[in-house]
């Protein structure tokens, strides 16, 4: 009975937040953060006043934070980041602020090398993956798969039943959205990985056709690799990486 009496209170509080006006300070980080302004986004956040939105402001500081990390690799950043997680999970938000302090959980531990673990807690989010947007929804499945495939990749045990279970969760992406990118790519990713070899969707060949690119440069996505194995295509990405490194840098230094 306490357990549900506990379970009652919180999706009260929820709705009531879901009532209330939004402090515009609030609205102003996240409109920031969206826009991938990390340091202003942090800086609007930190306006908030409002006893019932501390939390909320927390979330996106802590979002805001972890995708700074992201960048920039500053130790500082990460740790701010997990303090303010921390912040946040111990009170009320709403559902769809709920799913961000999932994200940036799994995010946390995806920093720190605990892959299986992160998308364990991706996979949570996903399930409530209804609460967002399309894009954002494209996001946290790229989160998803991403820690999977590392996961896979140090785990050589249950190598082979994790990327069945991106296969098949890239299946159930596609029949909801043909058009969706990320299941797409990674459809073509795992071509070549697997026992079977078979198509991730029926009717597409398991193998690429004689002369087909085995480096695809996607934009707003990054670089798609393709391999006979897992191996052969990250060696392919790495060498993607270091010669586009090498192209920047002789850029930047043209006299």
């Amino acid at each position: 009975m306490r357990v549900l009496s506990t379970l009652v209170v919180a999706l009260l509080l929820g709705t009531a937040m879901r009532a209330a006006d939004e402090p515009p300070a609030l609205a102003k980080a996240r409109m920031l953060y969206n826009a991938g302004s990390y340091d202003e986004a942090i800086a609007a956040a930190s306006e908030v006043r409002a006893t019932e939105w501390l939390a909320a402001a927390q979330m996106v500081m802590a979002r805001s934070y972890l995708d700074r990390y992201r960048r920039s690799s500053q130790p500082d950043d990460l740790v701010a980041g997990r303090r303010a997680l921390a912040a946040a999970a111990g009170a009320p938000l709403t559902p769809r602020d709920r799913v961000d302090l999932l994200v940036g959980l799994g995010q946390s531990l995806y920093f720190s090398d605990e892959y299986g673990a992160a998308a364990g807690v991706f996979d949570n989010a996903l399930a409530q993956g209804f609460l967002l947007n399309r894009h954002d929804r494209l996001l946290l499945l790229d989160w998803w798969a991403t820690a999977e495939d590392r996961a896979a990749q140090a785990h050589v045990n249950d190598r082979q039943s994790r990327f069945e279970g991106l296969r098949r969760r890239m299946e159930e992406e596609l029949r909801r959205d043909a058009e969706n990118p990320i299941a797409n790519a990674i459809g073509i990713a795992l071509m070549g990985e697997g026992a079977a070899r078979r198509p991730i969707v029926p009717g597409i060949p398991a193998t690429a056709p004689p002369g087909a690119p085995n480096l695809i440069l996607m934009r707003n996505h990054g670089a798609l690799t393709v391999g006979e194995t897992v191996d052969e295509a990250l060696s392919r990405l790495e060498i993607a990486e270091h010669l586009a490194a090498t192209l920047l840098l002789s850029e930047r230094t043209k006299l």
